[in-house]
């Protein structure tokens, strides 16, 4: 995760370069990729189950793509540190792999 952590940290480097004020909570969307739709709403069910337990999400949706496969969006409103966003997405990572998926990272939207 050490790695995962060092990219993360770059990205938000530079987004605080283009003078985004990190102190306050954004919303941030992390995506995964699946073969199968069924596969998709495994790995979803898992994130409404941790919103149920407290780890509250904003959105979780489940998209057909034009490859013939489906992605899951995940929408958490966090703080965006290194470790916070590593932390989330490495677990999006093992629960994906164990599902025939892949995740394609991370992003927010900041005025």
């Amino acid at each position: 995760m050490d790695e995962l952590i060092a990219e993360n940290a770059d990205v938000i480097t530079r987004i605080m370069a283009d003078g985004v004020d990190l102190s306050v909570a954004y919303d941030v969307e992390f995506i995964a990729v699946f073969p199968t739709e069924a596969a998709a709403n495994q790995v979803a069910m898992m994130y409404k189950a941790d919103s149920k337990m407290g780890k509250q999400l904003i959105n979780i949706k489940t998209t057909p793509r034009e490859e013939q496969a489906v992605a899951l969006l995940l929408v958490k409103s966090m703080l965006v540190t290194a470790e916070s966003i590593s932390a989330f997405e490495s677990q999006l990572i093992e629960r994906a792999k164990g599902h025939g998926g892949y995740t394609e990272g991370w992003g927010m939207l900041a005025e």
